[in-house]
């Protein structure tokens, strides 16, 4: 039997785990179930698989010489094989028969076949045909995509987000760039031999595996003629990946990029302030959906990281060391996550130039834009002073202007803070208000409700079974009395 050998331990850390970040567990096309093993006439040895929209392959490193065989093998069942096997051995995988593959291998001393289901070859969606050449492109890279990728959108119905731009608008200025409308983050020092910027799809693959950690050779395939779309390849010495290029024009993102020329504060962060911020974070009170607020409050050139404790009324938090603090005092809340993410990307310097302004996080050719979430009437506050005793007349706020924001739907809308001046102590005092009813006593008030409910649908239900009944009475008597009259025409008299 012509035969394939493949090493258990490869499989097992690289191969399958990779192939199955396309492989579909759920698709009405049983050939995407499947992987592709190949064997050229050189010998060369490749696994496939696609999803339709991206195909991968694995180049394995050492040729096997022997006949060129080309058979799909089902990727569950092979996947659960190497689960019970040990990373020492070799597999064995050959055509058993037109529809069936034989996986050979070795459990305990003994030797074992495992016959599974097969579908030919030829079935197997054919990877694009990519002519332009290829040029290399550095960890970096790498890198920033795998950064850029953190900061698209999910959001299916905003596919032009679903991916990063490599941005070569600017020959002078090329750009990594990710965005999900409340965050975007973009890398620049590129360059890019194309003319036209494209969109890098979102990949689970190209996310959880090392393709473009250590650099690789990127080519873009321009759309045919009357094509809707290219197509982007990565490739190194051990895999290929090829995609379809993101749909539509990018945003133009640089005009959500605030100038901060000259900003109201700028907080630069040493490794320790850092690894402190990140420490902390998770354990700040707020860590709720939808914002998981947090706020920098600065002050006298020190920086307070804080979070809402909405039982108290007040902001919780701790003084961050080895931060240097410049410019006026400034507080402004953000979601924590974002902020994390930033500190992650090691992006140490964060400008800031009001509450209501984008913060521009950077450390040399990168940058994260973050818009900031709203300081409600609840959480802004400070805790209360001490009582006045005699009457103050309220300021009026000066108005604000609303600077440019990257999505108007990513703040919140503010409330607006209701002014209310002591009454005088002439005044008749306000009656203490009933205190609310308990947890259990509203319970009990809800039980008795749905059972009223429950009684009067019952009811209901009788009274339609009643009429229903009376109904069928009714045709009955109706449909009588035409009989009777049928017979009583004809008598003759």
């Amino acid at each position: 039997m012509n035969t394939i050998k493949l090493s258990v331990s490869d499989l097992k850390s690289t191969v399958l785990p990779s192939l199955g970040r396309l492989v579909s567990r759920r698709s009405t096309l049983p050939v995407l179930q499947s992987i592709r093993i190949t064997r050229d006439v050189k010998g060369g040895v490749s696994l496939q698989a696609t999803d339709l929209d991206s195909h991968v392959t694995y180049h394995c490193p050492e040729p096997q010489p022997g006949e060129p065989i080309d058979l799909l093998i089902p990727f569950e069942p092979l996947n659960r094989l190497m689960k019970g096997l040990g990373k020492q051995e070799m597999i064995e995988i050959g055509m058993a028969d037109k529809n069936r593959v034989n996986v050979h291998y070795q459990l305990s001393g003994s030797e074992m076949n495992k016959s599974l289901d097969s579908i030919p070859a030829s079935e197997f969606p054919s990877q694009p045909i990519i002519k332009q050449p290829g040029f290399a492109v550095g960890p970096e890279f790498g890198l920033a995509v795998k950064q850029a990728f953190q900061c698209c959108s999910q959001d299916p119905t905003r596919l032009v987000l679903n991916g990063v731009c490599l941005d070569v608008d600017n020959p002078k200025q090329q750009y990594v760039v990710g965005t999900n409308g409340r965050i975007l983050y973009s890398a620049n020092s590129f360059t890019f031999p194309f003319k036209k910027s494209v969109s890098l799809p979102s990949s689970k693959f190209l996310t959880h595996t090392d393709l473009i950690d250590e650099g690789c050779m990127l080519t873009v395939e321009p759309p045919a003629p009357k094509a809707e779309y290219g197509f982007i390849k990565l490739e190194s010495p051990r895999w290929s990946f090829i995609t379809k290029e993101g749909v539509g024009p990018f945003p133009n993102w640089k005009q959500c990029v605030p100038e901060m020329t000259s900003p109201k504060a700028i907080i630069k962060l040493g490794p320790a302030a850092i690894k402190q911020i990140l420490e902390v974070l998770p354990h700040l009170p707020g860590n709720v959906e939808p914002d998981h607020k947090v706020r920098f409050s600065v002050n006298a050139g020190e920086l307070r990281l804080e979070g809402p404790d909405h039982e108290k009324a007040a902001w919780t938090g701790v003084w961050v060391s080895d931060a240097n603090v410049t410019g006026k005092p400034i507080t402004i809340a953000l979601n924590r996550n974002y902020l994390a993410a930033a500190l992650k990307f090691n992006l140490n310097e964060v400008r800031l130039e009001d509450e209501l302004s984008p913060m521009v996080f950077v450390n040399g050719g990168k940058r994260m834009v973050v818009m900031p979430v709203r300081l409600s009437a609840e959480t802004s506050r400070l805790p209360a002073p001490a009582p006045v005793t005699q009457p103050q007349p309220s300021a009026t706020p000066p108005a604000t202007t609303t600077p440019p924001q990257v999505n108007p739907e990513a703040n919140e809308k503010e409330p607006e803070m209701a002014k209310t001046e002591p009454k005088p102590t002439t005044q008749t005092p306000t009656p203490t208000p009933t205190p609310a009813p308990s947890l259990l006593q509203q319970i009990d008030q809800l039980k008795e409700t749905l059972k009223s409910v429950i009684r009067d649908l019952t009811g209901l239900g009788d009274a339609v079974k009643l009429a229903e009944k009376q109904q069928r009475l009714t045709e009955k008597e109706v449909e009588s009395a035409r009989q009777t009259l049928e017979k009583l025409k004809q008598v003759t008299i």
